[in-house]
């Protein structure tokens, strides 16, 4: 019973026993995973490859079924990255992160949606150091790209720009990171 109520399946009251609560399956994906989020050991590098196993199928799923309230949203946050007077790192990886986010949510699909909202936990350190390291404006024509896509309802093509996103960041980190070992003496750059 304690496992249960630890994931939200069942609410103990003292003096009247324990019910099964009514499903919620994105609470109970977020419950089980969020823990798991917070491991130290995730580089950089296993979240770009994270976000490029589970981002490329997210928006072909919500191509097809995106609603144009969630195509203004898209568009809100862009024209927000695209025109912020003071760019921060922290505030244009928070619109960064929530253009995403947008994205799971266009599926419509709770369970997808609740592993976003934990992935966002992990995403925010990893997202906030690609722009640090990488430049605000990387991602922007692919989020052009993506919303232009959604508008379609073309799954096919918002799979292959994501696709194609992830790879190009994943591509310009490891190259900038091989930069940075190059330009190491060569005794650190072994470490």
């Amino acid at each position: 019973l304690q496992k249960l109520s630890a994931i939200g399946m069942v609410k103990t009251r003292v003096g009247e026993g324990s019910f099964v609560r009514q499903a919620d399956i994105g609470k109970q994906i977020e419950n089980i995973l969020l823990p798991t989020f917070y491991q130290p050991q995730f580089t950089t590098d296993t979240v770009l490859e994270l976000r490029y196993v589970v981002e490329v199928e997210t928006a072909g799923i919500a191509a097809h079924r995106v609603e144009p309230k969630d195509i203004l949203a898209l568009e809100n946050t862009l024209e927000r990255q695209k025109n912020q007077k003071k760019r921060t790192v922290s505030s244009f990886a928070a619109d960064d992160i929530n253009f995403h986010m947008i994205i799971a949510e266009s599926t419509h699909n709770e369970a997808i949606i609740a592993v976003y909202k934990v992935f966002g936990n992990i995403l925010k350190s990893a997202m906030e150091e690609t722009v640090r390291q990488l430049g605000f404006d990387i991602g922007l024509p692919y989020h052009e790209k993506l919303i232009e896509a959604m508008r379609k309802h073309d799954e096919n093509m918002a799979r292959d720009v994501m696709r194609e996103h992830m790879r190009a960041t994943e591509d310009s980190w490891k190259e900038m990171m091989q930069q940075k070992r190059s330009s190491l003496p060569d005794n650190q750059s072994a470490r």
